[in-house]
């Protein structure tokens, strides 16, 4: 652990994580900011239209 936390050893330039690992992550962010980006938008509806859009935002 001690080597792994060593920046001599283990530079902060090098990702430890597999080129699997890292695309996983970035599609996981993409969704992730798409999913709060759809919820800001749903938010924006709900004081501007009220009633007139759906209660919750997973009927959005």
């Amino acid at each position: 652990m001690e080597d792994f936390s060593d920046p001599r050893k283990n530079p902060f330039t090098n990702d430890p994580r597999s080129q699997k690992g890292i695309e996983a992550y970035h599609r996981k962010e993409k969704a992730r900011a798409q999913w709060f980006a759809d919820y800001r938008q749903w938010e924006k509806y709900r004081m501007t239209l009220g009633d007139k859009v759906s209660k919750t935002f997973e009927t959005f």
